[in-house]
């Protein structure tokens, strides 16, 4: 005659692990069913109520018997106290469907207790939820759980003080936070411009203040980004930088490894790690920094990166092309993206988006650099779409001195092997300088023509100088310069 509630789960047997009570949630729409009627009768597996109050509840119901009437605090007070007890109704007697409800597995309250003389209780019920479940039981099988002092090594009255931070970096599961804001005890902000807090393994927003590591604290200098790379941090700061070894998993063993001196970043987008190392920029230089040394990638450009503005900058990493993308000035218009290829070892100038905002670079889900343009609010790919450069390469070399700075020489033939296109446009253009003057001493416009391959062509230089300089350009696209010889001989020492 009864319905069973299938979506009810009853504990285990007594041989098994007891692992709770699962039941439907009530869905609180009542109908027509009484509410907050006294049982005057029944067990742990009955409820009885002489005056047909259950007429109009259901198979599979939800139903609560409280101790105290809604009238004293409120039903949800009510259903809420630890001795109310939960069950869903299973099936009515025969002939007493309106008095006698027999119950699902017993009713039990929190704590897995029943009650044999129920009657006195207040009932209040509900039809099933069919898309929600709950744990009315959750048992004790002797297990000792976490508490919160044990989880956190908090206890639940501390209070713990904010931090707002600056920049942070994960390594080994843990999340390391640089130059931060904090309260002291008087609830003021101090500002730790070298100090670096880190969080336990798998717990990235649990900050304990014991937990910290300063960085030249004295030095005058403040955190500008971190970066991790190979289980280390590098910690940036405007004129340093320290690299802070984290493999060991126990911080008792971690230590500075390096700390490089009068390089470091200027904002802590222009900081990105490669397969080389992490590269920085400051107004001074783009570095390439590890533990062993500094290199400095803006060697050839050195003049050219100094007189440029960077307002918003940013970098990014393009492991594809293996290939570092630099845009000095994102609030500005007309700017290039200038691109560092690490095989080539070369700089060269892309105009993407002209005369539109950008936003910082970061690296796609295809290893291309990515960045959103303010115009059509879009986020553009790098690639190599897009129409051919018709801007002319330039290469100019060092002052070469031959390894003998002081004594001059007769500079005879120079041999180039180069690539240009077919157009008779796109010559080689070769300027040489002597003894680091910047005035051309000779310049061949047409003696080196557009070759379609690699082509070695010589030519006669007939120069004397103690140094010699060379300016290559050439307006091909698919302009590839491959080798340059020079022939000279020694004069002797001028007085």
């Amino acid at each position: 005659m009864g319905i069973p509630a299938a979506e009810t789960v009853a504990p285990s047997t007594s041989t098994e692990r007891n692992m709770g009570l699962w039941l439907a949630c009530p869905s609180w729409s009542l109908g027509s069913r009484a509410q907050n009627f006294v049982l005057t009768g029944g067990d742990q597996n009955t409820w009885v109520n002489t005056s047909s109050n259950f007429a109009n509840y259901a198979n599979s119901d939800i139903v609560f018997a409280t101790s105290g009437n809604d009238l004293d605090g409120g039903v949800t007070v009510e259903i809420a106290a630890t001795d109310t007890l939960c069950c869903s109704l299973l099936a009515s007697s025969s002939g007493d469907a309106n008095t006698r409800q027999t119950l699902v597995q017993g009713a039990i309250n929190y704590a897995a207790q029943t009650d044999t003389t129920p009657s006195g209780r207040y009932v209040h019920g509900s039809p099933a939820d069919a898309n929600k479940m709950a744990t009315w039981y959750i048992p004790n099988d002797g297990m000792k759980g976490y508490t919160y002092q044990s989880f956190t090594g908090i206890y639940a009255g501390q209070v713990m003080p904010n931090i707002r931070w600056n920049c942070s970096a994960v390594i080994g599961n843990r999340v390391f936070y640089g130059n931060v804001d904090t309260e002291d005890e008087n609830q003021q902000t101090v500002r730790e411009r070298s100090r670096v807090y880190y969080t336990p393994i798998y717990k990235p927003d649990e900050i304990d203040p014991r937990h910290f590591k300063d960085f030249g604290k004295n030095d005058g200098d403040e955190i500008i980004g971190l970066q991790s790379l190979d289980g280390r941090l590098f910690v940036l700061k405007e004129r340093n930088i320290y690299i802070y070894n984290v493999s060991a998993g126990n911080e008792m063993n971690w230590y500075t490894e390096r700390h490089h001196r009068g390089v470091g970043c200027f904002k802590k987008h222009l900081a990105v790690p490669t397969r080389y190392g992490v590269v920085c920029a400051d107004e001074r230089q783009v570095s390439l920094v590890t533990p062993q040394e500094v290199i400095e990638l803006t060697m050839p450009i050195r003049a050219t990166w100094q007189a440029l503005t960077l307002d918003g900058p940013s970098m990014a990493y393009a492991p594809k092309k293996n290939e570092l993308i630099v845009l000095p000035d994102a609030d500005s218009n007309d700017v290039n993206f200038w691109i560092y290829n690490f095989d080539y070892r070369s700089w060269s100038q892309m105009t993407l988006d002209k005369n539109i905002q950008k936003t910082n670079l970061v690296m796609g889900s295809d290893m291309n650099g990515l960045y959103a343009e303010n115009t059509g609010k879009k986020v553009k790919k790098m690639n190599d779409s897009g129409a051919d450069n018709t801007e002319t390469a330039t290469i100019k070399t060092k002052q070469f001195d031959f390894g003998a700075p002081d004594v001059k020489k007769r500079f005879g033939r120079i041999y180039i092997t180069y690539k240009t296109d077919d157009e008779a446009a796109d010559v080689l253009t070769v300027t040489c300088y002597l003894d680091g003057s910047g005035s051309a001493a000779k310049t061949f416009s047409s003696e080196f023509p557009a070759k379609a391959a690699l082509t070695n062509v010589g030519n006669f230089i007939n120069l004397v100088g103690k140094t010699l300089e060379l300016k290559f350009a050439c307006a091909g696209q698919d302009f590839v310069l491959d080798d340059v010889i020079v022939e000279y001989t020694m004069m002797g020492h001028t007085p």
